[in-house]
This record gives C-alpha cells, sequence and structure tokens, in this order.
C-alpha cells in the first residue's frame, strides 16, 4: 500500500510501456508510468480489504501509514476482518485520519479488543463517514458487546443515506427490549435490515406468547371479515393520531406506536426468534408497509398461526412477494391458508428443512393451482426432496419462472427412494412429452439420482451394488431424455446439474457430462454463461467436448469442475480424509504444498481458444 511502490514501477510494467512506445526510453517510461498511476490511484483506493491484523505492528508511526494518510479520502469501500483490530481503528478515527467518504463499511472481529474503548471507536468511525450507505458489523461473544451495541446504535439516526444494515451479533445485548432503543434509532431511509441475532435468555425462548394489542390483530384473511375489520383499522388509526398528539402518555405506548417507520424493502433474521421477541418483531413487521422480503428462521411453533395471519393480510403488507423460510412448524390449515393469501402477489418462495404438509407432492400441486401466474423464483433446499413428477408439474404449470433450484449437496442414505428426478425416461406421460411453459426460465439447479429403482441395502453393508446392463440401458436413454427435454429452455443463463448415487455404487452407475450422453442435445442454449456440474463425479468431458462447447456456448464464461475434483479432495490428499475424521485439530499445509489441478490437454485448449472462460 506503500505509494513509493506503485504497481506500475515494476519492470515488466516498465517494458509493456516500451513496447507501446516503440523503443526502450527509461526517462519516458517512467514518466508514463507515474502519469498512469495517479490516473489509476483513485481506483487503487476505492476498495481496501484489510485482513487478519495483529494490533501490536499497528502503530500511528507505521510506514505505510503516510500512504494511507495521502490518499485515505479516496477509500469508499473499507473491509476490515480482525482478530485485535483497537490500534487500527484507532488509525481510522485519529483526527488527521482522511477515511470520511465511505460509502460501504465491514467490520468483522473476532476477538473484542485490548485496547482502550473500541466500542466508541467503532462508532466514531461510522459517525465521521455520514454518506454511508451500506453497514454491516459481525462481533462475537463477549462482556463488551452491550457496549459496542449501543454506541453504535446511538448514531445510527446520525446517516440519512443509510440504506443497507447488516448486525450479527451474539447474547449481551437485547435488540428488541421493551426500551426499544434499537427500533427507534433505524436510520429514517433504511431499505434492508438483516440480523444475525441470539438472545441468550432460554427462559425468553419458552415464556408462554401473551397477546399485548388484541384491537391491533387481524381476523382471517377472507373477503368477508376484510370488509368487517375496516372500521376497526380505522380506529386503530384513530388511535395512532391519538397516541401522538398526547405527549405525556408516550412514553406509555407500545414501541410498535412510539417509532417512526423507515421504508423498508427486505427484513432477514437468520437466527431463531424467542416467544418474548415476536410481540415486538410482529408488530413491527406488521408495520411496515413498503416491505417486499420477509426471511425468518426458526418460527416458534406456538406462532405458525399468527405469523400466516401476519404476512397473509394484503391490507397491512401490500407489496410483501418474497418469501424464506427455515424449519417451520406449519400445519395443513396454515399452508392451505399461505398459499391462499399470497396468490397473485408471491413473486419469489424458498423454503428449507421442512415438512411440506401432508406430503411434498400434495404441497406441489397446490402451488401450482394457487401461485402458478406469479411465481418467478423458485427454491427448495436442505431436505426436501421433490419427484419426477413434482418437478414435471412446476415447469408446466409455472409459466413466469425464471429461477428454479433444488439443492442438497448430502448424498441420499442407501434406504432412500428415488427423489430429485428419477435418472428414467420420466419426463414421458403416457408415451407423449408435457409441454414446459417456464420459456423464460433463466437459473436452473437440478440435482437426480441415478439408481433405476429404489433398491434397498442395509447401511452396514459395504458391498458394492451391481446393475443390470439392462437397467444401465434404462439409465442412459432416461439422462438422454432429461438433456433434451432441458434443451426447450433456450434462455438459460446458469445450469447446474448432477447425480447422486447412493453410497457404494460402482462407477458404471455414475453418469457424465459427454457427446454421447446427451450434451448434443443441448447446443440449443446460446444464452448459457455459467455450467455448474460440481455433482457430476465422473467428468468425462474430453477434447471433442471442449471443442464443441467453443463452438456452441459464444456466451459462456464460466465451467465449475471441469477438473472432477473438488478443494476438498485436493486437500484430502494431502492430510488424508480419514485422519481428518479422527483427528480433533487439522494440520494446515502451507499453498505451495497443496496439489494444484492438472495441466489437462482439453482443459490447456479451451482456454487457449477462449480465454474469457473462467475454468475451475
Amino acid at each position: 500500500m506503500n505509494e513509493s511502490v506503485s504497481p506500475f514501477e515494476i519492470p515488466h510494467i516498465l517494458d509493456l510501456i516500451a513496447q507501446y512506445l516503440g523503443k526502450w526510453d527509461l526517462y519516458n517510461c517512467t514518466l508514463v508510468s507515474k502519469t498512469f498511476y495517479e490516473e489509476f490511484r483513485r481506483l487503487y483506493w476505492q476498495h481496501i480489504r484489510i485482513g487478519y491484523l495483529n494490533s501490536s505492528w499497528i502503530r500511528l508511526s507505521h510506514p505505510y501509514h503516510e500512504s494511507f494518510f495521502k490518499n485515505g479520502h479516496f477509500i469508499r469501500k473499507l473491509d476490515i476482518i480482525e482478530t485485535r483490530p483497537g490500534n487500527l481503528l484507532k488509525l481510522l478515527t485519529s483526527p488527521l485520519s482522511p477515511c470520511i467518504n465511505l460509502l460501504e463499511l465491514e467490520h468483522i472481529a473476532e476477538e473484542i479488543y485490548e485496547y482502550g474503548s473500541p466500542h466508541i471507536l467503532l462508532a466514531n468511525l461510522v459517525e465521521r463517514n455520514t454518506r454511508l450507505r451500506r453497514l454491516r458489523v459481525m462481533l462475537e461473544e463477549d462482556g463488551e458487546e452491550a457496549g459496542i451495541c449501543s454506541a453504535l446504535i446511538d448514531v445510527l439516526p446520525e446517516h440519512p443515506s443509510l440504506t443497507d444494515l447488516d448486525l450479527s451479533i451474539t447474547q449481551y445485548y437485547d435488540l428488541w427490549d421493551c426500551e426499544g432503543d434499537f427500533l427507534n434509532n433505524l436510520p429514517k431511509n433504511l431499505k434492508t435490515l438483516r440480523l444475525d441475532y441470539v438472545n441468550g435468555s432460554d427462559e425468553a425462548r419458552y415464556e408462554e406468547f401473551e397477546e399485548e394489542d388484541e384491537s391491533d390483530e387481524d381476523n382471517d384473511d377472507c373477503k368477508g371479515d376484510e370488509d368487517d375489520n375496516d372500521g376497526n383499522d380505522d380506529n386503530d388509526d384513530n388511535d395512532d393520531n391519538d397516541d401522538n398528539d398526547d405527549n405525556d402518555d408516550n412514553d406509555n405506548r407500545p414501541i410498535w406506536r412510539r417509532i417512526i417507520y423507515p421504508p423498508l424493502e427486505s427484513i432477514t433474521l437468520t437466527s431463531g426468534i424467542g416467544k418474548s421477541e415476536a410481540t415486538t418483531l410482529f408488530q413491527f413487521i406488521r408495520k411496515c408497509s413498503t416491505l417486499e422480503s420477509l426471511r425468518l428462521m426458526d418460527i416458534p411453533e406456538s406462532l405458525t398461526g399468527e405469523f400466516i395471519k401476519l404476512i397473509g393480510n394484503a391490507r397491512k403488507l401490500p407489496n410483501l412477494k418474497d418469501l424464506h423460510f427455515e424449519t417451520p412448524v406449519f400445519t395443513k390449515s396454515d399452508w392451505t391458508q399461505l398459499l391462499k393469501s399470497m396468490r397473485e402477489r408471491i413473486k419469489s418462495f424458498s423454503v428449507g428443512r421442512v415438512h411440506l404438509f401432508p406430503t411434498t407432492s400434495s404441497f406441489i400441486q397446490a402451488m401450482a393451482v394457487q401461485w402458478a401466474d406469479s411465481l418467478e423464483t423458485l427454491r427448495f433446499w436442505k431436505h426436501i426432496e421433490l419427484s419426477s413428477m413434482d418437478i414435471e408439474l412446476i415447469l408446466a404449470t409455472c409459466s413466469k419462472l425464471k429461477t428454479f433450484t433444488v439443492s442438497n449437496d448430502v448424498n441420499p442414505s442407501s434406504r432412500q427412494t428415488l427423489g430429485y428426478g428419477q435418472a428414467l425416461d420420466i419426463w414421458k406421460r403416457d408415451g407423449v412429452y408435457i409441454d414446459w411453459v417456464c420459456k423464460d426460465l433463466e437459473n436452473f439447479e437440478m440435482t437426480f439420482m441415478c439408481n433405476p429403482d429404489p433398491i434397498v441395502v442395509d447401511e452396514d453393508d459395504h458391498a458394492t451394488l451391481e446393475i443390470s446392463p439392462e437397467d444401465h440401458r434404462r439409465i442412459t436413454k432416461g439422462i438422454e431424455s432429461t438433456y433434451r427435454r432441458l434443451a426447450q429452455l433456450t434462455k438459460l443463463k446458469r445450469l447446474r446439474i448432477g447425480w447422486h448415487t447412493r453410497p457404494r455404487v460402482n462407477d458404471k452407475q455414475t453418469l457424465d457430462l459427454s457427446i454421447e450422453s446427451g450434451l448434443k442435445h443441448l447446443e440449443g442454449l446460446k444464452s448459457l454463461r455459467v455450467l455448474d456440474i460440481r455433482n457430476l463425479y465422473n467428468v468425462n468431458i474430453g477434447q471433442e467436448e471442449v471443442e464443441w462447447i467453443a463452438e456452441n456456448w459464444p456466451n459462456l464464461r464460466e465451467i465449475r469442475n471441469l477438473y472432477g475434483m473438488s478443494v476438498r479432495d485436493l486437500f484430502g490428499m494431502v492430510n488424508g480424509l480419514d485422519d481428518m475424521k479422527n483427528s480433533s485439530s487439522m494440520t494446515i499445509v502451507s499453498e505451495d504444498e497443496l496439489p494444484h489441478h492438472p495441466k489437462l490437454p482439453h482443459v490447456e485448449w479451451l482456454k487457449r481458444r477462449r480465454p474469457n472462460i473462467l475454468v475451475s
């Protein structure tokens, strides 16, 4: 970062400049280099990332600081990932520091600092940069955390430009406490709020939920009930106005009636919420009339009905169109109400680690009826299994679908039946293919299983499964049929495909992507930019395949797992996966000791022919 050693003063750069000038002239080359550096300096300093520095050598007199003080005013994005950044924060917040034009700040601390009052330093850094648009702070568990959060939250109202706030904290600060400091101090123009938050009180998570504002609760989301409740809502609005006028009773009002709500468009809670926080949180969400995206994890079972009623009210949340759930315990009536209430509003739906009641197929059928005309993004992940008929139904009914993902990186158990789309001729019904209506699909990620039949094998049995030649032909035919169907999706920009095999299955049952297996059928995917084949256990792409790719996919920019070896496999070659599993500590090896990808002739040919394609 020292200005005296710029990236344009090293010899090979001078050689390039000399070639451009047509002669070797050290004086002129140096002038060109310095002039270019002056023009480049602003870009060079715009995004600075400082990672894992020990505060013992971060001194105000360090020679690198001179360059910082000269160029710090260029910094627009600053990422600090530190173990002990106390003195670094002192440098950034010193009176001479020019670091006052930040637009984005990311601060990740793994330990609370040893020096001074670091929470004041962090708050000062945020306070000095009033133009901040995005702030991300991640703090590990420590007794000083409450002070850090309190000081930081106090300066948030002074940032009218802050639209994206991301806080990751642990148990020493209660964001949803009765005082409401956090909610009261949200920046007035905040649009995106993300909290990774865990309340340390176990009792608070299991105490009985008590409703505190019955007059403000919504009834069932039926048209008749909505008409009946119009008067009640008017009364609520009148109550709000009365409360605003009555300054003497301001402290007695609930939190959600006292705060000024920013125009939030997205709320994400990556950790579970307890019953004690649910009242405040739900009431807060209800008042965010501009909300478009809601992502919650671990909704308490006793609150699912209340939650469904909350998000289903089109009058309170008219713009809500993106829902993301993990591990909710919904009943059949909850799912039915969700599908009904979000009809024609839902644009994006993501769900994982949940039981789709009563069965996955029945839920898919109901969803296809209710949401077919509005759904654009659909993601299933973490232990949600779709049959081939489920996949077929979605692709044949959701005409506006642009992203469809079924992701599960864990191999199914040996007792699991077929899922993820069976690798047979699964797309035919009574000998006829069903048309797919999602012609605008751009992102398709799917993991198939390749066993022809749900063979049950004892999990303790280490024998290799053998399949007959007839079954192998059936599998190959099914895979080719799948590629033919994928060829309909001519607007695809990202394609991820893979095949899951059960444990102890021989290589004959492991499928690949090759000309013979069906790659030739994908010739029409001219818009394809990313091909991800990381779940193809045998990647048999050779010279013929890469020549075909270079010729037929002009917009391709990235191929993932072309080498057929993951990072985990590379690391396992060094340390041994068995040793890693049986040892409590892992040996760290240097980068030079790690094996590198072999220089395969066909991959090197592709790099030379299409240097704009990133191969990993």
